[in-house]
């Protein structure tokens, strides 16, 4: 039973093909000369590579610390995408004459677009050993259908990213260095106003300030000593008057007693020692009010007894013998300059805490913005040479490693399997035409056929009765194949005429294979 299916198989295949094996023939011829037309007329398509290199030079961070931070991939997108921008695009379209035959038909965008399809950008590692970051290096390309033009332009993109980092750079450090500057002149007139008002408060100030109580302290001292020498010398020469009082009072007296003291010196004496203790003690002092209410008791006394007014100590000295009248006179003028020399010294130290606190808050505000301008002022410093390392090129370097040359060979398209895609198509094409047509087709090409379709008997069938002469016959088969020839070069034109100078067409067939 296997060999009949086999045969009946066969034998309904040789049905079909002598049946439709025009319609095979004429789709598979027409599809295959398209194909290997678009083949033969696609426009050969050229690629140019450059590589990039990019390398992060260090200097020394103790020397220069960088002003411009980020990573650089990040940088490098950003210069990318401003490549990839219209307006550069476009000008690299009208450098380069770039796409004659579309630019008339095609708007400015469609081409821009078209552009950024044939540039393509790969990222490479340059140095497996070394930090993210520190050498990287990437390949930028372009294709066409001109190896000179293509070699420019891609040379020409890889130049904008040297171009653009350059100014970024450029830009990223003088912008720091500008923008310190213009913090640094307002700091440095608050400094210098500062330090005016420091030096001032210390010229009004000055001999009150903290680091001078010491020598207030042993300055006073010493002058407490000068009046306390002063005194002594003063109460000496008071002491000799005494005397002399009590001796002429003995002789007037006819020999009184050698040391009864008058009236008038003791109140002189009295009045000596009340000066010396209100200029170390207040007026509540136990011997001041002693020697008050004693120089009050003598003045009753006096008062009561109807006695002339008591003589001052100046009225004494006068009355005393002309040798110590000058000599008290002069201690008196000095006790006055030395008493006056310590109520300023006095007066200095008492109001040294505040001139202290003040001192402290002015000194304070000075060292705050002193400390601020030195950091701008650094800050400045270390951009201002980042800024003249990257014009020296010593910062992150892009450059160009390998640039793009024009190339001997097209990269595109693969015409070899183009010819075998063309074949495999239409041999499916012809294929295609074949089984539609058998399935539209709804005509009986056989008894048999038409037996297991009906129950009704056939009685009889007519073979087909060919009228035609064998001439005749002849005749037709060379006008269908003047026909069939006549159409395929129909195709064939009508294809390579399509896919000729068809760039975008190339790239499109040939991007699977680039």
């Amino acid at each position: 039973m296997s060999p009949t299916r086999s045969t009946s198989s066969f034998d309904a295949l040789q049905d079909i093909w002598s049946r439709r094996k025009w319609p095979a023939i004429v789709s598979l011829a027409a599809t295959l000369t398209a194909a290997l037309a678009v083949a033969v007329a696609l426009p050969d398509i050229y690629r140019s590579t450059a590589t990039v290199l990019v390398r992060r030079e260090h200097v020394a961070e103790t020397i220069v610390k960088p002003s411009v931070t980020g990573e650089l991939e990040a940088r490098l997108r950003t210069i990318g995408q401003e490549i990839l921008s219209r307006a550069r695009l476009l000008d690299l379209i009208d450098r380069y004459r770039l796409f004659p035959q579309s630019k008339v038909a095609s708007a400015p965008e469609a081409l821009v677009e078209r552009m950024r399809r044939e540039i393509h950008l790969e990222t490479r590692e340059a140095d497996p050993g070394a930090a993210r970051g520190e050498t990287i290096a990437f390949a930028i390309s372009f294709q066409g259908t001109d190896p000179a033009k293509v070699a420019d332009v891609t040379n020409a993109l890889a130049s904008f990213y040297v171009e653009e980092n350059m100014k970024a750079r450029e830009g990223q450090t003088a912008g720091t260095a500008e923008f310190l500057r213009t913090q640094l002149e307002p700091m440095k007139a608050r400094l210098d106003e500062q330090a005016v008002r420091l030096n001032d408060f210390k010229m009004r100030h000055i001999g009150a300030l903290p680091q001078q109580v010491g020598a207030n302290l042993a300055t006073l001292e010493r002058l407490n000593s000068q009046l306390q020498q002063n005194r002594d010398q003063q109460s000496r020469i008071f002491e000799r008057l005494d005397g002399g009082d009590r001796r002429t009072a003995g002789e007037e007296s006819g020999g009184a007693a050698p040391g009864s003291e008058s009236p008038d010196v003791r109140v002189i004496r009295l009045e000596h020692q009340l000066a010396a203790l209100r200029a170390r003690y207040s007026d509540s002092y136990p011997d001041v009010v002693q020697i008050r209410a004693e120089l009050a008791a003598l003045a009753r006394a006096r008062t009561a007894a109807g006695a002339a007014p008591r003589p001052s100590r100046a009225g004494a000295a006068r009355s005393a013998p002309s040798g110590p009248a000058p000599e008290l006179d002069a201690l008196k003028a000095e006790e006055k300059r030395l008493q006056d020399q310590i109520g300023a010294y006095q007066s200095r130290v008492d109001g040294t805490p505040g001139t202290e606190q003040e001192l402290a808050a002015l000194t304070r505000d000075y060292e705050t913005t002193k400390e601020m301008y030195q950091s701008l002022l650094s800050r400045e410093e270390e951009a201002r040479l980042a800024d003249d390392l990257q014009k020296r090129r010593m910062g992150d370097e892009i450059r160009i490693l390998d640039p793009a040359v024009p190339s001997r060979l097209p990269a595109a398209p693969n015409r070899l399997k183009l010819a075998l895609a063309g074949v495999a198509l239409s041999l499916a094409t012809a294929l295609a035409v074949v089984a539609v047509a058998e399935h539209g087709d709804t005509s009986f090409h056989s008894v048999d056929s038409l037996r297991e379709f009906t129950r009704i008997p056939i009685l009889a069938s007519i073979p087909r009765i060919d009228v035609m002469t064998a001439g005749e016959r002849r005749r037709v088969a060379g006008l269908v194949v003047v026909a069939a020839l006549v159409g395929v070069a129909f195709v064939f034109g009508a294809a390579y005429l399509a896919a000729h100078d068809n760039e975008p067409l190339a790239s499109l067939l040939s991007r699977g294979a680039l």
